[in-house]
Formats: structure tokens, sequence, C-alpha cells
């Protein structure tokens, strides 16, 4: 009596057996996955500004709350304020997955004093 062995062992799971096709798909996404979820660093330069109907004379605080902030490199912070108009250069790093998120400065210059106008927007530069 002879017994059979099953055509593809490696490929059977719990609930009968999966198709070569099937199995590279499960990795595909076990590997999309843990790209998305570990962070691999990538570095990116931003130069934003805004117009604000208001604004303090003084930098430092925004500075320092920027420096303060996740995956921001603080010596790369820089705050200039121009009559009105404010402008933020920094070196951020960020997993392919999006985090940490972008700082929300439109919140910390509200909370810092500055005064948004009708059309207070953070831009890119």
């Amino acid at each position: 009596m002879t017994t059979s062995k099953p055509k593809r062992p490696w490929l059977q799971l719990v609930k009968g057996e999966a198709t070569a096709t099937t199995v590279r798909r499960r990795w595909l996404l076990l590997v999309a996955a843990a790209l998305l979820a570990v962070p691999v660093p990538v570095n990116r330069e931003y130069h934003v500004f805004a117009v604000y109907q208001s604004v303090p004379t003084d930098p430092v605080p925004l500075e320092k709350w920027l420096m303060a902030q996740n995956g921001i490199f603080p010596g790369t912070v820089s705050v200039h304020i121009l009559k009105v108009d404010v402008h933020a250069e920094f070196v951020m790093w960020r997993s392919l997955g999006g985090w940490p998120f972008f700082p929300n400065l439109a919140k910390a210059c509200q909370s810092l004093g500055f005064t948004p106008g009708p059309e207070t927007v953070w831009r890119s530069e």
C-alpha cells in the first residue's frame, strides 16, 4: 500500500490547498504592510508660508515649537516674519506610511498669538 504525497505540501493551508498565485498575493500584502509600518526614513525639505492679519515680532516661539515636533531635525528649522508673511523652512523625515504627520502650523500659530486672516492657509513655496 502506497501513500500519495500532496503535490504541493508547502502550499497547504489550514483549510484546503492554496494556489501559488494566492500565496504570492499574500506575501506581497505582507511585504507592503511591513514597508508601511516600518519607519523607513525619507527626508524632505519643506519651505512653507502663510499670510496672517497680525503677527508677533519674535519668531523664536514658533521655531522652538517646530523643533519639538516629531520627525523634524532641530538644526534645520528657520522661521522668518516679514510684516504679516510668515515663512518656515525645515527638514523632516517621514516613513513611507506618512508617520509622523506634518505639523499643524495653523493651530500652533493661533496658540502663539498669530491672528489669522480670512484666507490664511499654509502653502508650499
